[in-house]
């Protein structure tokens, strides 16, 4: 499926990317982003309702970083 303009082409590029974050295709970073209360698909919307289709999803990449950075530093809470 052709989520935005010239995906064939760019798709390449991406999964490197996605992969080093854990995620195997753009569907499941945007369902990792919803899990953890971030929706960039709305965002981008939201702040330019005229924006192209790969602005959405390149944003929908973006947080991926910072979210599992996140995640990794949580301290662990002791079982009591």
């Amino acid at each position: 499926m052709s989520l935005f303009e010239n995906y064939q082409r760019r798709i390449e590029q991406i999964t490197p990317i996605l992969q080093s974050y854990g995620a195997d295709s753009l569907e499941q970073a945007q369902e990792y982003c919803l899990a953890h209360g971030v929706d960039p698909q709305k965002i981008v919307r939201e702040t330019q309702p005229i924006a192209f289709d790969d602005a959405a999803w390149a944003y929908t990449l973006g947080p991926l970083s910072p979210l599992k950075r996140a995640q990794k530093q949580q301290p662990k809470l002791p079982n009591i």
